[in-house]
């Protein structure tokens, strides 16, 4: 059995091949760049001089150049590993968003595969790949998306990375911050698309962007007819960059409409949509809905109405022919006036005198109500009845 001697620093040079194989698996810092020494090889998970076919160990034996062949312990490692250089910089502004982020320690390292180097955004992890070149000592965190821009991107070490003699690094942290966007938003598709011929007219009107833009609303993305815009609901799904305008109505067949959005319209850092207003036109198929009553008031069925109150009828497109043969109140036994109200899709009657109380109500709309398309389509005759109070 080889001797002990007392703990010694370990010497620059190393002497080999006093030691039959298998030798001990000897863990020494690599040269600048990754020189071992006769027999060994640098390994760059821990940036270690190993014995050929060994195990990496943390226990150590090496030769000194002034005691010959004789075995001697490698002193303990008492100083823990610190960060000698971080890039971007602790404070950093205007960062490129496609930067990758890299960290380089005083000595080699282990456990940078793990959960202890966390790249932060308002408090959530962001994902991306980690590579550690053992030895260069830096660790290297590439994003799996760019970064988002005028974010404060924060970098935190938290335990779990030591050097090969278990010191564990300190808690660590620091930021930069991503520079602003340059770019303002552009729509990048159109349903119907630009110039399309032969659009259903119940359907929808959707833009999509290229990246997340605020102020879609009603006033910003409109269609219009001629010079009339279209009463419509506005929607944006952040997670699709979409906007969707959806008609109040159906539109009218074979007809040209305008899509519109304007400078209302902007990315998350305030730039305006390029180009704005965006437009752009299609043409309606032929219309061969026939229009419906989307609600009326009273309510089929509601109780205790007034009885000094006109009758209002909405239907999901303009129409024609209301008149009192086509909208009439009990069989045409209570008189009445017959008109428009707002616009041609809503239209009331009028009694001459109150209701009579304490009464069953019933209202008939009949196919003489059409759209006004060419050829019209009739309506389904509707009934509906209500009840008055006392």
């Amino acid at each position: 059995m080889l001797a002990h001697f007392a703990p010694v620093a370990l010497a620059a040079s190393l002497l080999v091949g006093c030691y039959d194989v298998p030798q001990p698996a000897c863990g020494f810092a690599c040269g600048p760049n990754g020189e071992c020494p006769t027999s060994y090889t640098c390994n760059a998970a821990d940036g270690q001089c190993h014995l050929n076919g060994s195990s990496p160990s943390l226990v150590c034996w090496a030769l000194d150049a002034g005691a010959g062949d004789a075995a001697i312990d490698v002193p303990a490692d008492p100083v823990p590993p610190t960060i000698t250089a971080v890039a971007p910089v602790d404070g950093a502004v205007d960062v490129s968003p496609f930067t990758a982020i890299e960290v380089t320690f005083s000595e080699p390292v282990i456990g940078t595969s793990g959960s202890a180097f966390r790249v932060l955004v308002d408090g959530t992890e962001l994902g991306g790949a980690r590579s550690y070149d053992g030895p260069a000592r830096t660790l290297t965190f590439t994003p799996a998306e760019p970064l988002p821009f005028a974010t404060q991107i924060t970098i935190r070490i938290e335990p779990g990375i030591t050097d090969v003699a278990g010191n564990p690094l300190a808690t660590t942290q620091w930021s930069f911050t991503t520079m602003e966007d340059p770019m303002p938003p552009n729509v990048v598709t159109h349903s119907p698309s630009p110039g399309e011929m032969g659009v259903a007219i119940d359907g929808t009107v959707t833009a999509t962007f290229d990246e997340p833009v605020t102020g879609v609303s009603s006033g910003t993305f409109t269609i219009s007819r001629g010079t009339t815009t279209v009463a419509a609901s506005v929607t944006y799904v952040p997670a699709t960059m979409t906007a969707r305008l959806t008609p109040m109505y159906q539109l009218a067949g074979h007809t040209t409409y305008t899509a519109q959005l304007t400078a209302g319209i902007a990315d998350l850092d305030g730039h305006p949509l390029a180009g704005a207003p965006v437009t752009w036109s299609f043409t309606t198929g032929p219309d061969a809905l026939a229009p419906s009553v989307t609600d009326t008031f009273p309510h089929d069925g509601e109780i205790d109405v007034l009885v000094v109150r006109p009758i209002v009828v909405n239907f999901d497109e303009p129409v024609t022919g209301v008149d009192t043969m086509s909208f009439q109140v009990n069989g045409g036994a209570i008189a009445g006036t017959v008109m428009q109200f707002l616009d041609d899709t809503r239209w009331i009657f009028d009694p001459i005198d109150p209701l009579p109380a304490n009464t069953t109500i019933t209202v008939t709309l009949s196919s003489g109500i059409t759209d006004t398309a060419t050829p019209p389509n009739a309506l389904a005759p509707v009934t509906f009845s209500f009840t008055t109070g006392s």
